[in-house]
């Protein structure tokens, strides 16, 4: 008796699943690449032609359209890759934020006629993007890579040693210095690769917070520059 009963479960479970397979909706090829809000929940090698070293690979995805999961299935040989991009803007590009440094700035001319230039590490600060186009590759060994392109704001504490010579003489003593706080605030395009990220600084301010950095010879004077970071998804969020 209980083997009767075992061969109907696996007979009811075979037919289950036929039924289930058979009712899976399949995407074209338009509809995957036009969807601009579907979740890859996995991906998987189904078919290989060993001697066209061609496969299939298996999209299963969720599509927040209608909250239905659905299936694509694309032909690819063994460098082939499917791509998916998104545009985001505003609160949904603030998903994307990244901690940077700038460590090489290119002031404007001083009063001497001079253009100066500066590299440190002590202005690491938070990078809020409000435009994001981000492109991921899904190849066929079910590997991924990830492209971002983003614009922003750079907002960062900085430190700078300030005495008689670079604030025009405010502490009326040659041997008087201190370090103060500032604040830096720039422009930035940035583009990031997994969770690197490089940017480009066409315009930068800095700031004095107190009496003496408010003298500092190049408060609120523009500058440029180039940076780097790591996107906040390295550390899990």
């Amino acid at each position: 008796m209980r083997t009767i009963s075992t061969i109907i479960f696996l007979l009811a479970s075979i037919c289950s699943s036929f039924a289930q397979k058979n009712h899976e909706i399949l995407m074209s090829k338009s509809e995957f690449e036009a969807a601009r809000k579907l979740y890859i929940i996995s991906t998987e090698q189904i078919i290989k032609d060993t001697v066209n070293q061609t496969a299939l690979l298996k999209f299963k995805v969720l599509d927040y359209a209608d909250n239905k999961i659905k299936y694509y299935e694309a032909g690819l040989d063994q460098y082939g890759f499917v791509s998916q991009s998104r545009h985001q803007w505003l609160l949904g590009s603030l998903k994307s934020v990244s901690f940077l440094t700038v460590p090489f700035k290119i002031r404007k001319r001083n009063d001497d006629g001079r253009v100066t230039a500066q590299a440190d590490l002590k202005n690491i600060g938070v990078y809020l993007p409000f435009y994001v186009y981000e492109k991921t590759r899904y190849w066929l060994n079910n590997t991924t890579s990830k492209h971002k392109f983003a614009l922003g704001l750079l907002i960062s504490p900085m430190a700078e040693t300030l005495n008689d010579k670079n604030t025009g003489g405010y502490f009326n003593n040659t041997d008087k210095s201190y370090t103060a706080v500032m604040l830096s605030t720039s422009f930035a395009a940035t583009y990031t690769y997994k969770s690197l990220t490089f940017a480009l600084v066409p315009i930068g301010f800095d700031w004095g917070l107190d009496d003496a950095g408010k003298k500092w010879d190049n408060n609120g004077k523009y500058w440029a520059g180039f940076g780097i970071g790591i996107d906040t998804k390295f550390f899990g969020f």
